[in-house]
């Protein structure tokens, strides 16, 4: 690593952001000035490390930090920053061998996140095929909805076709839920059976080359009734109206609290946030919530996801997956928003 200002030294522990500034899933801990970085690994990655890093990559022997100390040392750094997002455990190991070498420990937050909030055309790319995966994989699963079949069953006929075409796996855990169950934003998929007149609620993402896509649908299964109707025409209208906001320079938390605004206008509860950032994580920053301070900017890739929810009766979300422009967006998530009877 050439030489820099000591006020610039960052350990970076988190395994995602160690993916995104070295491009591979390599376990160790990586040192950065400015563009310049060392990569401290194991004997199990150090081969294929150094065949693409070359002399930034050094061999710890299963002891990162020791290694990451020993450097600091030979090289009189004094002070070094670390990611405040670090474990406990990890903390305290740090902490020890710092009193023990005489080097300040300063805690920074986001220090590579804000950096990943703004994708490269590369990432694009690659979130781009997910989402199209992700849109062929609700086309296919529409082909297995029958009476009696089970949550569980659309949920792994999903993960049986995103791996057909091409995803490496689900960027979470899938969410298909009926009935009732659709009003638990996050529920998890169970043995409860399809029956006619039901909604049907699919939270679906695929992850392809480490990039994660995110898309929410709803189906109904018999003939929706009028207030369920109104419900969903009700969400799809704000929904449209949260997008119509997205482009650059536009403060996240404008939009959540002009959603906010309209679902308390009906006494409706709020239940979560109006979207977040995907990108390597499924949620990253920018977050679209009230208490946010993120500002979108061209390139970001983030979702729309406003959601309604009445206990014991249903729940409604739609939500879409779209990259940021200077004057607006583009849509990822191409699958029609209109509700589908089956």
């Amino acid at each position: 690593m050439n030489k820099c200002n000591e006020k610039n030294i960052k350990l970076i522990t988190k395994s995602t952001n160690i993916k995104y500034l070295l491009g591979y899933n390599f376990e160790g801990y990586i040192l950065l000035c400015d563009d310049d970085f060392l990569f401290f690994t194991d004997s199990r990655y150090y081969e294929e490390a150094k065949k693409i890093h070359k002399n930034k990559v050094i061999n710890s022997h299963n002891n990162y930090l020791n290694s990451v100390f020993k450097y600091l040392n030979d090289n009189k750094i004094t002070a070094l920053y670390f990611e405040r997002s670090i474990s406990y455990n990890s903390f305290l190991n740090l902490k020890k061998l710092a009193r023990k070498n005489n080097i300040k420990l300063i805690s920074e937050e986001n220090i590579i996140e804000k950096k990943r909030m703004v994708k490269s055309q590369k990432e694009l790319m690659k979130i781009r095929k997910s989402a199209q995966i992700n849109d062929m994989i609700f086309k296919e699963v529409l082909k297995d909805i029958e009476l009696g079949v089970t949550e569980l069953f659309l949920k792994n006929r999903l993960e049986y076709y995103l791996r057909m075409y091409g995803g490496n796996k689900s960027s979470f855990e899938l969410i298909v839920l009926f009935g009732k169950r659709t009003s638990m934003p996050h529920g998890f998929s169970s043995d409860k059976k399809l029956e006619r007149d039901m909604p049907i609620l699919f939270d679906i993402g695929v992850e392809y080359k480490d990039y994660c896509s995110d898309m929410t649908r709803m189906v109904y299964f018999g003939k929706p009734d009028a207030g369920f109707l109104e419900d969903y025409y009700y969400l799809q209208d704000i929904q449209a109206k949260a997008l119509e906001m997205v482009k650059g320079a536009v403060p996240c938390q404008d939009i959540d609290a002009m959603v906010r605004n309209n679902l308390s206008a009906k006494k409706i509860d709020i239940l979560h946030s109006t979207g977040h950032g995907v990108g390597l994580d499924i949620h990253e920053g920018p977050f679209i919530n009230i208490n946010s301070q993120d500002k979108l900017e061209a390139n970001m890739v983030i979702t729309i996801e406003p959601g309604i929810y009445f206990p014991n009766k249903y729940g409604i979300r739609i939500e879409d997956l779209v990259v940021v422009n200077n004057n607006g967006y583009e849509l990822l998530s191409k699958t029609n928003k209109d509700i589908i009877v089956i």
